[in-house]
């Protein structure tokens, strides 16, 4: 009979080394997911209520001009002029709207053309095309410089279209007529005084009490075949702050020289490594007119994370991370009820000591806003984001889309609800044990709710609600969370 061991000695090595070798293959790994601080909140929409145009309201035509038909208006050119006169000087919109379209079919020899172009910028204005108009009172202008009461609507439009520069050219030269009469001063001076708003330091701030029970993000599952985490979900409760400011600088033609400092943090006294700072400081150009808002911002950001330093072995508010990049957006008013908003952004970042999540990450969304009504407008957006690092495992794409509600109650109450869902893929395997290409899906409900008629200082105090969910094949990232903050926030 054959048998291959003839020393029983080497057979019982050879067993035991057979038995350690196979001792690390069935024993449980247990394992720690990677931690990274959360990016902020975006900024959510907010009810814009309309502007009131303080230049001169629309008032309705003592004259019934609809039972005039258009025939007889034509026959009686003289008629028709005196109407559309009263109509531009009252700022009846209605009026203008009847009369224009007929006055434009008078021939050259009977029609004012002062008037019509008047008449013509009165309706841009009235519609909100304040470049058009602004065209059109040039034209006048440029006929008749003498006509002041031309000049102050061309310096209202050019207000309005974000002119700053060129429309307190305009105001300043109406301030220097020695016959102005007071009431148009005080006009004039109204206007200058929000010019000089416009380009004063704007400061907004807020702060948050928070109460988060996993903010560590622990997994729902704690053990998955021989893989395991010890990690328990800890509860923290502090304060998240943030505090910006920002100045524009007007140029000629609606350009503008734009910079802004942001700071951002959260402070938790009994769970202090996960206190974070994050400040961020731009420089940049911009264009803006009555419908349009475009900005090219440059960015060095920096970050602060309270978490154990793998280097020198010390917990603290330490270095965590470098940025910088650009952020180019667009913010649109595309009819009386539509907004939209878009951006583009790269940035990157090297980290201190975290060297696997250097790298690059672009990002790009688009929000709309539709407000139905003065008490009520919904949004909704839907962004992309490539983070491309390091390491492999850890680079990923991320889509992202957003539906929300903002109403404004009865009673003195409102509410803001969002939800959002996200799908998140990484570019490679984590590395062993784990050996999966790590997917998650998120999916994040808030609700705020307010009080108008409670307030501190200028200051609405707002409850709100959030849920996270994440959903993942790799269990170490499979988690939800229920958030409660208390709001507080002013700009001023």
């Amino acid at each position: 009979m054959f048998f291959p061991f003839k020393n029983l000695k080497y057979t019982t090595t050879f067993f035991l080394t057979l038995l350690c070798c196979a001792a690390p293959l069935q024993a449980a790994e247990t394992v720690v997911p990677q931690q990274r601080p959360e990016r902020p909140e975006p900024k959510l929409p907010e009810i814009q209520q309309p502007e009131q145009s303080r230049w001169q309201p629309a008032v309705t035509s003592e004259t019934e001009i609809q039972d005039i038909d258009e025939k007889t208006l034509l026959q009686q050119p003289n008629l028709l002029n005196l109407l559309l006169d009263k109509s531009v000087m009252a700022n009846d919109l209605e009026g203008i709207k009847v009369l224009l379209p007929v006055y434009r079919k008078l021939p050259d020899t009977q029609r004012d053309d002062t008037l019509l172009l008047l008449a013509e910028s009165k309706l841009a204005m009235f519609e909100g095309n304040f470049s058009q108009a602004v065209d059109l009172l040039r034209q006048i202008i440029a006929e008749r410089p003498d006509l002041d009461v031309i000049r102050m609507y061309l310096a209202i439009a050019l207000f309005y279209d974000q002119q700053d520069v060129a429309a307190q050219d305009q105001f300043d030269k109406l301030l220097a007529q020695a016959e102005l009469p007071e009431q148009e001063k005080a006009v004039i001076e109204q206007f200058t005084e929000q010019l000089q708003q416009r380009h004063r330091w704007q400061f907004n701030g807020g702060i948050n009490y928070a109460r988060e029970p996993n903010i560590n993000n622990a997994p729902i599952v704690r053990e998955q075949g021989n893989i395991n985490t010890d990690i328990e979900p800890e509860k923290a409760t502090g304060i998240v702050y943030h505090f910006g400011a920002e100045k524009d600088w007007a140029l000629p033609r609606g350009f503008l020289l734009k910079s802004s400092l942001d700071i951002s943090g959260k402070y938790y006294p009994g769970n202090q490594r996960y206190n974070d700072l994050l400040a961020d400081v731009g420089f940049g150009v911009g264009y803006r007119n009555a419908r349009f808002d475009v900005a090219l911002m440059p960015f060095v950001t920096k970050r602060w994370w309270q978490g154990y330093s793998e280097s020198s072995g010390q917990s603290g508010l330490q270095s965590y991370s470098d940025s910088f990049g650009a952020t180019l957006s667009v913010q649109s008013r595309l009819s009386r009820r539509w907004r939209s908003y878009h951006y583009a952004r790269i940035e990157k970042t090297h980290h201190e000591e975290r060297f696997r999540f250097d790298g690059i990450r672009r990002q790009i969304g688009q929000t709309l806003i539709y407000q139905a009504s003065p008490q009520q407008a919904w949004f909704g957006g839907i962004d992309y984001q490539q983070e491309k690092l390091h390491d492999t495992d850890n680079s990923n794409h991320l889509l992202t889309g957003s539906l929300g509600w903002i109403q404004e109650w009865p009673k003195g109450f409102s509410t803001r609800s969002r939800i959002a869902w996200g799908k998140q893929k990484y570019h490679a395997p984590m590395p062993w044990p784990i050996l999966k290409t790590r997917q998650d899906n998120s999916l994040q409900m808030q609700v705020s709710v307010w009080h108008r008629n409670i307030h501190f200082w200028g200051i609405t105090p707002r409850l709100t609600w959030q849920r996270i969910r994440n959903k993942s094949n790799v269990f170490l990232y499979d988690y939800q969370k229920n958030n409660v903050f208390l709001e507080f926030s002013k700009q001023f």
